[in-house]
């Protein structure tokens, strides 16, 4: 895992990374299970599971019973949150796998710029395509919409 210490030249990366992880294997892939989607819709705090009910909020993992910080065991955050961890399955190949094994740990900063981030392009789509409901595609971990076919 990349070095994550305040300062250090690749947190921000490090922490997208991280968060492009907890999407694929924490909500994509545990909706994808039970509901046979893989979209992820933007928030303006982070994003969510358009069907199942779990999502990130700032620095920590969301369930309708409950919340924990984005912080230490993967395995433990989905044994909390009531997922199997795991990316979706023969949909695509991941290119930035998380292991249920993996400790978390993000930079509060790089988190803000990401959802900021986010949300902004999520806004920007919406006004060029306002009928449109943009996706939080969790194998590139990129917001978009498609218009006459072309995303």
């Amino acid at each position: 895992m990349a070095d994550v210490r305040p300062g250090a030249d690749d947190v921000y990366t490090s922490t997208r990374e991280q968060l492009h992880g907890v999407a694929e294997i924490l909500i994509a892939g545990p909706q994808h299970r039970a509901h046979g989607t893989i979209r992820l819709s933007v928030r303006a705090d982070g994003f969510a599971g358009v069907v199942l009910p779990i999502a990130v909020e700032g620095m920590a993992l969301v369930w309708p019973r409950g919340r924990a910080a984005l912080d230490g065991s993967v395995k433990d955050l989905a044994l909390a949150a009531g997922v199997e961890a795991g990316p979706p399955v023969g949909v695509y190949s991941s290119v930035a796998p998380l292991a249920s094994d993996d400790v978390l740990r993000l930079d509060s900063g790089s988190v803000a710029t990401i959802h900021r981030s986010l949300h902004v392009g999520a806004q920007a789509l919406k006004t060029l395509a306002p009928d449109l409901n943009p996706v939080l595609w969790p194998e590139h971990f990129d917001v978009a919409v498609s218009v006459a076919e072309v995303n």
